[in-house]
């Protein structure tokens, strides 16, 4: 047998399996294992849960877990049972799945790779298309000039200051419904004289071209109004609080479901106390039994301390031993050690009783600020450990909205922005928080100026702001 693994199902996690001791499956983070010790990070996990180990050549799984128990191909087992390829072992709310003969390593990640960009390629082709239409009406272009060029030439100024007007054919009023006849002009240029540094005033290619200057003033061309720019995005909550388990105990009761809206010192679990009365009973006992202790081992401090004031006496007289009077001052010393210990175990057990009480007292888990609930991670008859999550309380104040913008865009946006928010036809008051500009698109996560009950997190929003100038 060699190369064993547990793949976790939801997480495609796998854990290698050592052969040559225990292995024990806990609950804890992943960045706390070490070999031999598999820890999920699942609440319902107990500390120590259960353990696999190799026997005659044959691999076993044995519970450890009283409480919320191990199971072998969907059956609870109580004793150890043998495993075998494929077989599927549920820890908590954890699927595992036995294999053998794997790659050898150690823990890896399943990674699966995103999808390429098809529209990518697509873009790219395009624009070549582009590329080659635009240097093909170039060509055509440069061709058509070279072809029909004026046969004369005209000086910079005279070209800007003429109008070249279409000939026009004269009209014959005494023959009607025949053709027209258009006069043509057969007057040939005259040929310019570079050389000279007159500009003539008027147009001799012909008759039909009348001069005309460009008196009136050109306007500037106008700037381009602003575009605003619209996205739509969800609600969040910046800063969630988190609802935690203080002790480990059974909820009995949960007061309130997602998306309610609490107040401050609400009650939002009711916890079962019966397992804490126990714990009580027990603590009581014990500190019954640490007090009879220590009133003993006073009485016999008390006749040692007695008896070696005699034996001291005789010993001074020559009448008692010098071996006997040290071996009862040992005895006292025992003694005093012994009941120290005693007084100690009994504030213990004080102090351990004391704690339970107190928690007896606060049998209900409140709410820490007013807000909505946004998860509600447990439910009714879950056996927790402290310190384990059970709500998320979202504030109205740490609401904030992202939403998704074009990358192009995104340097016309600026931090401290004003934004106009809609939310459920209601309008609202927004300023840029932070824009994170990727090379596709952007997320610019806005907060609210005047959020209320109304801001939901997960809740559609739409966001208008303008184009920096």
């Amino acid at each position: 047998m060699e190369n064993l693994f547990l793949l976790h199902k939801a997480s495609g996690k796998m854990y290698p399996l050592s052969m040559d001791k225990e292995n024990i499956i806990e609950r804890g983070a992943g960045n706390l294992e070490k070999p031999g010790w598999i820890c999920l990070p699942d609440p319902t996990v107990s500390r120590l849960h259960a353990k696999i180990y190799i026997k005659e050549n044959q691999l076993f799984l044995e519970n450890l877990s009283t409480r919320n128990g191990t199971f072998w191909n969907d059956k609870k087992i109580d004793s150890p049972v043998p495993l075998t390829h494929g077989d599927k072992i549920t820890i908590g709310k954890s699927d595992l799945f036995f294999y053998e003969n794997f790659i050898a390593g150690e823990t890896q990640e399943l990674y699966i790779a995103p999808p390429q960009n098809k529209e990518k390629t697509f873009r790219l082709s395009g624009m070549y298309i582009h590329f080659a239409y635009a240097g093909i009406v170039l060509f055509m272009a440069v061709l058509w000039t070279a072809l029909y060029r004026p046969a004369i030439s005209v000086t910079p100024l005279e070209k800007e200051n003429t109008v070249v007007t279409k000939e026009k054919p004269l009209p014959n009023p005494q023959a009607e419904g025949k053709e027209t006849v258009v006069q043509k002009n057969t007057q040939e240029p005259p040929v310019i004289n570079i050389s000279e540094n007159k500009v003539p005033m008027v147009n001799p290619v012909s008759p039909n071209i009348a001069e005309k200057k460009n008196d009136t003033p050109v306007s500037a061309p106008k700037e381009a109004p602003n575009v605003p720019v619209q996205a739509e995005g969800y609600v969040y909550s910046s800063k969630p609080i988190p609802v935690l388990m203080p002790w480990e105990a059974k909820i009995e009761k949960i007061l309130v479901e997602k998306g309610t809206w609490v107040e401050e010192g609400q009650s939002l679990i009711s916890l079962d106390t019966q397992r804490l009365k126990e714990e009580i009973g027990l603590y009581r006992l014990e500190l019954e039994v640490n007090q009879k202790e220590c009133m003993i081992g006073k009485e016999q401090k008390e006749n040692a301390e007695k008896n070696l004031k005699e034996i001291h006496s005789l010993y001074t007289k020559g009448l008692e031993s010098r071996q006997r009077y040290e071996k009862i001052q040992e005895d006292l010393a025992t003694m005093k050690n012994r009941l120290l210990s005693l007084e100690q175990k009994q504030k213990l057990s004080q102090a351990y009783l004391d704690k339970a009480q107190e928690k007896l007292q606060q049998t209900k888990i409140k709410s820490p600020a007013r807000g909505i609930v946004l998860e509600k991670i447990c439910k009714e008859g879950d056996l927790l450990q402290p310190n384990t999550l059970l709500f998320q309380i979202a504030q109205t104040q740490d609401m904030v909205a992202k939403v998704e913008i074009p990358s192009y865009q995104a340097s016309n946006l600026y931090n401290t922005q004003r934004v106009l928010l809609s939310l459920s036809d209601k309008k609202y008051k927004g300023l840029v928080q932070n824009i994170v500009d990727n090379k596709t698109s952007a997320l610019v996560e806005i907060s609210f100026l005047n959020a209320d009950t109304n801001v939901i997190p997960g809740n559609k929003v739409s966001a208008k702001f303008l184009l920096k100038k």
